[in-house]
């Protein structure tokens, strides 16, 4: 297994730096997409943008080979650069990986954001460009890499960097339980964007975003229902109820679940609490959905503490209770 990890990381040890002995002479290795320049040229433009960078000028830099990565059916040609250098100390290097993120909200080279390696090179340019202007640092190399987590390909778009940033590339997994329409997912960007994020992709479930810290942005299950009618009536008022709560740009929708006629109540919201429900136990149960209403009226107007929502309570959808909501 080490032997095997060795192996991965010398193929595609796409931006490390390490240092030699106490010697201070330092060295930065990438393999990049094959352009319309040679190798030698790329490695020469990577020099240029180093120093520029870094104000430190490279010892050298050159093209140590040209290799090929097989993806999509078909091979690829990469070149392998070199650059090395002195330095009392090795710049700061700032690498952003397009990739899903594990819990610290970090991504990783795990998991690509890009299924196919070409689909991959289509953004590497429009890329770095986000990517200097989000960062406020020079891309002195951008490339496509393999994802690490082999039991599933995909493809890392990474950027590099030197310097400190002043946003850094932030991931979060964002996941409904129903089926969200595009509509739903606009609402969604626009309230990301209302806090001041900007959103770089957002996936089934998953969101990459820079900004110079990252955010909480929370998924609520509220209720299920067995008719659309029922849920989209509701809908102002769990808006109402998320306002109350401090959240007002949270985004409510009835989504399908995608197979039989069952609907989710769900929400979408910025804020680190928890939303409670006391699963109906404050009231009766109803068998008329208009008389659960009426309750649930009253309790929203009397109480600015808790929403009240009439979902149902069995899978017949022929019996109904009124939940009450609250922030905790």
């Amino acid at each position: 297994m080490i032997q095997k990890l060795g192996f991965f990381l010398c193929l595609f040890a796409w931006g490390n730096v390490w240092a030699d002995g106490e010697v201070q002479t330092f060295r930065y290795l990438i393999k990049i997409p094959q352009s319309s320049h040679s190798c030698q040229e790329e490695a020469v433009e990577l020099g240029r943008r180093f120093q520029t960078s870094t104000k430190i000028q490279p010892d050298s830099v050159f093209c140590k080979g040209v290799v090929t990565l097989s993806a999509d059916n078909r091979k690829y040609t990469l070149y392998s650069l070199v650059l090395t250098y002195r330095a009392d100390q090795k710049p700061v290097l700032y690498s952003a990986n397009y990739a899903m993120s594990d819990s610290s909200g970090i991504p990783n080279d795990s998991f690509g954001l890009y299924e196919t390696y070409s689909g991959c090179l289509k953004q590497l340019e429009f890329q770095s460009r986000v990517f200097q202007e989000q960062t406020g640092l020079l891309a002195v190399a951008s490339t496509c890499q393999p994802g690490s987590y082999e039991f599933k390909r995909s493809y890392v778009l990474h950027i590099d960097g030197f310097g400190l940033p002043k946003n850094r590339l932030h991931g979060q997994e964002l996941k409904f339980m129903g089926v969200p329409s595009q509509e739903v997912k606009k609402q969604v960007d626009q309230m990301i964007e209302l806090l001041g994020i900007s959103l770089v992709s957002y996936s089934a479930n998953h969101i990459l975003y820079y900004a110079p810290l990252t955010f909480s942005l929370n998924h609520d299950y509220v209720a299920t229902f067995y008719s659309k009618d029922q849920c989209d009536v509701q809908l102002a008022t769990v808006r109402t109820m998320f306002a109350k709560f401090g959240t007002p740009d949270a985004v409510v929708a009835c989504l399908p679940l995608g197979v039989g006629n069952a609907y989710y109540l769900e929400a979408v919201r910025e804020g680190n609490y928890f939303l409670r429900g006391d699963n109906g136990t404050a009231f009766p149960r109803y068998y008329s959905f208009e008389e659960c209403m009426t309750d649930a009226g009253s309790a929203n107007s009397n109480n600015n503490d808790v929403g009240g929502i009439c979902h149902t309570a069995n899978s017949t959808g022929s019996e109904f209770e009124l939940e009450l909501f609250s922030r905790l």
